[in-house]
């Protein structure tokens, strides 16, 4: 509707204005409705037509409907059926769900008490069919070198869905030879909407030295990947050392003699850590020692260490002259003194007996018996390593916080 000029009454002229505006009583807006491509039989987000009535009186909307070609892939919901007010607004709700490919149409018409009635949106949407398309950041991951027992630290793998529909993840799960010293964690939720991404840790435990391999799969609905499930390659370096006998692992000796082995220490995997070492079983009266009994390994090259099991020999024992040697006929004239005087002694018919004489019986009473106990003994001598045949155990050891790692070597030792 065209309004033409008029009167201008904010003066007292009576000019008049020279101009015309465009009245339109009721406004729909957007005047159409196109829809992005939605996969078949799947709902859209909603898409709003606003209804403005711009006359001075109530406008009366007595229907809202969608017909067309395709009327049965769209659907609305509304809040202006009945009286829309003047000067008010009202909303009008539609979505999208393509029953099948391709371009698909409709009109949304709203009956009203206007002379043009219904007014109408015409409404455009695409069909598409539905692609989960699944990629991976890397095809492969390989862990960095971990000591035997120990875990690392994760890395990353990120798991994109590029489609237009959910990628449903069924399994992840580690697989192949060394596949329990591998482990997974995700935020895959079992279900990745299109256009995103979820992540996957994987960390890596060995168990032995040397290189693992395992195998990271994704089972899931992809529809661009026939191979599923994805695969992830896992390599990963196990660290540890041993020890051996560098020559001979036996040793015979007498005793009072050295027993001298030497043993290697080999790093495998690109072990770079401290290893101390220590020697047990030795016989008694006998030490063993390690020399280094400690060190860090360069990775790559083996060293070695002195293991030197000391024996003892006996010593002769101390000996003192017997009755039968020297000291027997001294023995015999003292015994024989003493006897003599403590009978004259005994037999004394004077006044008083000497105290002198008292004195002298009983010093050499004294004298024989100490002559008596001295004759015969003897000092005895250190004791000797015992013989036989010994398990000499050299042990080296890697400690770090709650891990450690020992590992062993028997030596054969035989003392005659």
């Amino acid at each position: 509707m065209v309004v033409a000029g008029g009167n201008d009454a904010s003066n007292n002229n009576n000019n008049y204005v020279a101009s015309a505006e465009l009245y339109v009583p009721v406004v729909v807006l957007p005047t159409s409705l196109l829809f992005s491509s939605q996969v078949a039989g799947t709902a859209s987000a909603s898409q709003t037509v606003t209804l403005t009535n711009n006359q001075s009186t109530a406008l009366s909307i007595t229907s809202i409907a969608i017909i067309g070609t395709n009327a049965s892939d769209f659907a609305e919901t509304n809040n202006c059926v009945g009286s829309v007010s003047a000067g008010a607004s009202c909303s009008i709700s539609v979505t999208f769900t393509p029953a099948a490919l391709g371009s698909r149409t409709g009109s949304l018409t709203i009956a009203n008490n206007l002379a043009v009635s219904p007014l109408a949106v015409p409404i455009t949407g695409t069909g598409v069919a539905a692609t989960r398309i699944a990629s991976l950041s890397a095809s492969s991951l390989t862990l960095t070198g971990q000591v035997v027992g120990t875990t690392s630290a994760a890395q990353v793998l990120t798991l994109s869905n590029t489609g237009n529909s959910a990628l449903i993840t069924s399994n992840v799960a580690t697989s192949g030879t060394n596949a329990s010293e591998f482990a997974e964690t995700d935020n895959c939720g079992g279900s990745v909407a299109g256009g995103a991404s979820c992540t996957i840790n994987v960390t890596f435990s060995p168990a032995a030295a040397g290189t693992r391999t395992g195998t990271l799969s994704i089972t899931d609905n992809a529809t661009d990947s026939p191979q599923s499930p994805q695969t992830v390659a896992l390599t990963g370096t196990g660290q540890d050392f041993s020890l051996a006998p560098a020559s001979s692992a036996s040793a015979t000796v007498s005793a009072g003699q050295t027993a001298n082995f030497t043993v290697t220490v080999s790093p495998a995997g690109g072990f770079n850590q401290l290893v101390t070492f220590a020697c047990t079983g030795a016989p008694a009266q006998s030490t063993c020692a390690v020399t280094p009994n400690g060190f860090v390994l360069n990775g790559s090259a083996a060293t070695s260490v002195a293991i030197n099991v000391m024996t003892t020999a006996a010593s002769p024992p101390v000996t003192s002259p017997s009755p039968r040697g020297g000291y027997r006929p001294l023995y015999r004239i003292i015994e024989l003194l003493a006897l003599s005087l403590l009978t004259g002694l005994l037999s004394w018919h004077g006044g008083r007996r000497p105290r002198l004489a008292y004195g002298l019986a009983l010093l050499l009473c004294l004298c024989a018996g100490l002559m008596m106990s001295a004759c015969g003994s003897g000092g005895g001598g250190s004791q000797r390593t015992p013989a036989g045949t010994y398990t000499v155990v050299v042990s080296g050891t890697f400690t770090s916080g709650s891990t450690s790692l020992t590992h062993k070597v028997n030596l054969n030792f035989v003392v005659q």
